[in-house]
């Protein structure tokens, strides 16, 4: 498999705290999904950003979440291996206007990174291995930069990042070691927001899904670096507030799932070779406020939820789940 398929790197911003419910699938035909249950973590902080990974090298994966506007701090909850998590350390990243950030190992040492949009640039948080991070190394982009995602979309082996501007969706390729060029303008998209990444036509090259208001568009990735021209959808139920790429299906290849206004979630099932067909319509009603999204999968439900609430094996075996994050509950797990 090329090293195109390297990517990491979830989306979660602009709320108060989160719900993350387990969901399951059972076989390819598209059909709605039922729920596990959930447990609630105080944040302590506004946290309205939300990622994961095994912070302190112990082999269970961290909970990380990050608040916006004028703190720069990022907070870790860290795992106990048997789906309950404990307070964690503090880090002053220096990102004192994040919007979303992308949790990976960017300088390939084996210990969880940070890249954190910064409105003015992308700031590079190296980690320190046991659930702290280094301050950060600022990109600067001209451009208001609010979302990112990290993947190797150039097939080097090397992550990239991805950001998504009032311009349109910036590049900057690494360089290894955890340094990056400087971000070029890889497609002119104007108003793209909240972003995905994933391979939708089977090609082995990573592609994107880009958030733009009233719909979403969808970039195939050529695995040079660049993207082929934008094929956009419309969202009947319009703006979104969030679009995240994965599988919908146990079997089936990777799907779009959209945040909407509408106290719902809209879910595109793709087909394998970049087309998408739906939307099915999944209603949250207990979900008002919420602004983020986040899908995944479950290959034996360990966790239901990267490490999230544990449930009968029989139940959600090679299924997948969905994350809200509303308003103003704590953190719920």
């Amino acid at each position: 498999m090329k090293g195109a398929l390297k990517m990491a790197g979830l989306i979660a911003l602009d709320v108060i705290a989160i719900n993350i419910i387990g969901v399951t699938v059972q076989a390819a035909t598209p059909r709605m999904p039922t729920f596990l249950a959930r447990r609630d973590y105080p944040t302590g902080i506004f946290a309205n950003q939300l990622q994961v990974g095994d912070t302190n090298g112990d082999g269970i994966p961290d909970l990380i979440t990050l608040p916006a506007y004028l703190n720069g701090s990022v907070s870790v909850q860290l795992g106990n291996g048997d789906g309950t998590f404990r307070p964690g350390p503090t880090s002053d990243t220096g990102a004192y206007v994040a919007y979303s950030f992308a949790a990976a190992d960017l300088n390939t040492g084996g210990k969880v990174d940070l890249a954190i949009a910064n409105l003015n640039g992308i700031v590079v948080c190296a980690g320190n291995g046991d659930g702290t991070f280094q301050s950060g190394v600022l990109y600067p982009i001209n451009d208001s930069v609010a979302f990112l995602v990290a993947g190797d979309f150039n097939g080097d082996g090397i992550l990239d990042i991805a950001a998504a501007g009032n311009s349109g969706v910036w590049l900057l390729t690494g360089k290894g070691g955890g340094t990056f060029n400087t971000a070029v303008l890889a497609v002119a998209l104007p108003g793209s927001a909240k972003m995905s990444t994933a391979d939708f036509n089977g090609d082995g090259e990573l592609d994107l899904a880009v958030a733009l208001g009233g719909g979403f568009a969808v970039l195939l990735g050529n695995g040079n670096g660049t993207f082929q021209a934008p094929q956009t959808v419309n969202v009947p139920q319009g703006p979104i507030s969030e679009v995240v790429a994965g599988k919908l299906t146990r079997d089936g290849p990777p799907g779009i799932a959209t945040g909407e206004n509408c106290n719902c979630v809209l879910l595109y099932f793709g087909n394998g070779v970049g087309g998408f067909t739906g939307p099915k319509q999944l209603n949250i009603p207990w979900a008002t406020g919420w602004g983020s999204l986040a899908l995944g999968e479950s290959p034996a439900l360990r966790y239901a939820a990267f490490g999230g609430t544990r449930a009968k094996r029989s139940s959600a075996r090679n299924g997948s789940w969905l994350v809200w994050w509303c308003a103003p509950h704590p953190l719920r797990f």
